[in-house]
Order: structure tokens, then sequence, then C-alpha cells
């Protein structure tokens, strides 16, 4: 028997998360975010703490949510199908970069990095538009644990993340891997 999760409310989770991204250049645009007027208004600060709350809560709960329909999935896998079926997900997408530590970053390992991070980042990069200076977030989230005593550090890139997982169910879901997932006799 397995958890009844809700493959809808995921996919549209892993949307707001790229639409995030995609969105915090017209959104700190169109409210100067951290502009030089907006430095005695602390508006920055304000934005910096929403947008993190909003990333950290969906990537945790699709990245745990993903992991146990893999979980689920992988009782049936006999010939490493998961595995193939995740990297047609990725294709050429960039997940992000391995800046410490010595691991491939796969799907799943991205997954078990959200999971188990003790330290999560946000970045903002400057951009110039018709106005003042403004900063927006990149897109990137890093993230900061250990294994074993090592320390790794994870550039994640959110959008290619969360397309791939998208990618991912709707691989499995074309190949009837969650079909069954939620049923007691399952």
């Amino acid at each position: 028997m397995s958890h009844a999760i809700d493959l809808d409310g995921l996919e549209e989770k892993l949307f707001i998360l790229r639409h995030l991204v995609h969105g915090t250049a017209s959104f700190c645009m169109q409210d100067n975010i951290s502009c030089e007027e907006d430095l005695e208004r602390e508006f920055f600060h304000g934005y910096w703490g929403r947008l993190k709350v909003s990333v950290s809560n969906r990537l945790i709960e699709c990245a745990i949510k993903s992991r146990m329909i893999e979980e689920f999935c992988a009782k049936d896998d006999t010939d490493n199908q998961l595995r193939d079926f995740e990297q047609q997900a990725v294709n050429q997408l960039n997940l992000g970069s391995v800046k410490q530590g010595n691991f491939k970053l796969t799907l799943r390992e991205a997954s078990n990095k959200i999971i188990h991070a003790t330290r999560a980042t946000i970045e903002f990069k400057s951009m110039v538009f018709t106005g003042p200076t403004a900063r927006r977030w990149d897109g990137k989230y890093h993230l900061y644990g250990s294994h074993q005593g090592k320390p790794w550090h994870v550039e994640l890139c959110v959008d290619s993340w969360a397309k791939s997982m998208y990618n991912f169910l709707k691989i499995l879901e074309e190949n009837e891997k969650t079909i069954h997932l939620g049923q007691d006799w399952s």
C-alpha cells in the first residue's frame, strides 16, 4: 500500500516554481526591487523573505513527493527503466552544478539534496532596464550539507529541475507506472 499523492497538485507546484523563476525579473523591475530608491523602504528584504519561503516550501514538497513516487515505481523496476526515464526527462537541461562534493547531479540526487540540505540560500543579481538598476533572483538555489562528514554544495537551477521533474512525472504516467499509486492493494 502506498500513500495517495495528488499528482495534479504536484505538477501545479512545479509550474509555480518555474513561474517564480521567470517572473522575478518582471516583478523586480515593476516594483524597483533593490534599486537606490528601495534602500530606504527596505522592500527588498520583505520580497526576499517571501520569495525564499515560496521557493523553499515548494521545492521541499515537490522533492519529497517525487522521491516517494520514485520509490513506489522502483519496486517493480527490474531493468533500470526509471534511470532511462530520468535521462529522457532531463534530456539536455542543466539541473545545476556540484560546487563541492563528488557526485553526479541527477534528478534523484538533486531531490535528495533538497531534502537533506542543512542550509539554503538564494542570490540576487543586478539587472539594468529603462530606469534605475534593480536586482532580481537569478533562479539558482544554493544547497549545503554534508554526507558522512564530507561537506557538499549544489547550485540548483530551479527552472530546469522543475521542468525535468514535470517531464519525469509525465513519462511515468505515460508508461502507467503511477496508475496504482495510492491504491490499498498495490
